[in-house]
């Protein structure tokens, strides 16, 4: 049975056609007070112990660079048609040097129409188009 990260609702099909449904205007703390914009992310953007002022993170460019990375820019997801259904996770990706890779725990082929464990699957990574 494959694994699906479907989030079936209009309010996130909406925000989907648009911005990342997982990071767009979302913050995280994590429990020793790192301000993320995902508990996964290493990287933080200051430390609820410092003298920080949270709006001034939450309106910085970097810290929201993920947020209107919607999955018509994500490689592969662009020609899924669950696309604007399904969460993106941009910390657990194929390509870690390219934040528009697909996310790697995806396990459907869109270009076969097929989920991993369904007869004639390959793998997109092993899948010429």
């Amino acid at each position: 049975m494959p694994t699906i990260f479907f989030s079936i609702n209009f309010e996130t099909f909406s925000e989907s056609q648009h911005h990342n449904a997982c990071l767009n205007c979302k913050i995280s703390v994590s429990k020793n007070g790192d301000i993320k914009n995902c508990p996964s992310m290493d990287n933080s953007y200051g430390n609820l112990s410092q003298d920080i002022n949270l709006r001034n993170i939450i309106e910085n460019k970097t810290f929201k660079r993920f947020w209107d990375i919607s999955k018509d820019k994500v490689l592969v997801c662009k020609d899924c048609e669950y696309r604007y259904c399904c969460t993106d996770c941009r910390v657990f990706i194929d390509d870690l040097n390219n934040e528009l890779s697909r996310p790697s725990k995806c396990n459907y082929n869109p270009y076969q129409g097929l989920w991993k464990g369904e007869k004639g699957y390959i793998d997109v990574n092993n899948f010429s188009v």
